[in-house]
């Protein structure tokens, strides 16, 4: 079956299963503390950046008329603001703000879907946007993969 054809799982839900999996092994595990309260509360603050992120590339790629979905060939290459600075700003802001919540529930083990996001979005996305981008922009897109690292 044909990617187009294939029901895609966007990175959004990948984001989702990602913090509720955080909540649930911070409720159902006894786990040990590693970032206690009152230093925990300052995850909110990562959170916040991290969803900040988040809604900066969306507005970007809307200014840029191009295809924030995986998959779907981009209009422009997109390479200015946050651009600069990571190749993927979305998933960084992603992973960013689940940190953040990990952060603030304080336990070890709540890190693991942090890592599992991470790893899971750089394997069924970055990747294959990556290839899509080199055919479609060519040498352009490799001058900017020199020049910017993949996550930051």
């Amino acid at each position: 079956m044909s990617r187009s054809r294939e029901r895609v799982v966007y990175p959004p839900m990948y984001w989702v299963a990602g913090l509720v999996a955080e909540y649930f092994i911070h409720r159902s595990f006894s786990t040990p503390v590693v970032i206690p309260k009152p230093y925990g509360y300052g995850g909110a603050v990562l959170f916040v950046v991290g969803i900040a992120m988040l809604l900066w590339v969306a507005r970007r790629f809307r200014q840029a008329e191009t295809t924030i979905r995986p998959f779907e060939n981009s209009s422009e290459l997109v390479t200015d603001g946050l651009f600069r600075f990571s190749r993927n700003p979305g998933y960084v802001g992603m992973v960013v703000s689940l940190a953040g919540a990990a952060v603030y529930f304080g336990s070890a083990f709540v890190w693991i879907p942090v890592l599992a996001v991470a790893v899971a979005v750089d394997i069924r996305f970055i990747r294959a946007e990556e290839r899509m981008l080199r055919k479609t922009f060519g040498d352009p897109y490799d001058e900017y993969c020199r020049k910017v690292r993949r996550w930051v």
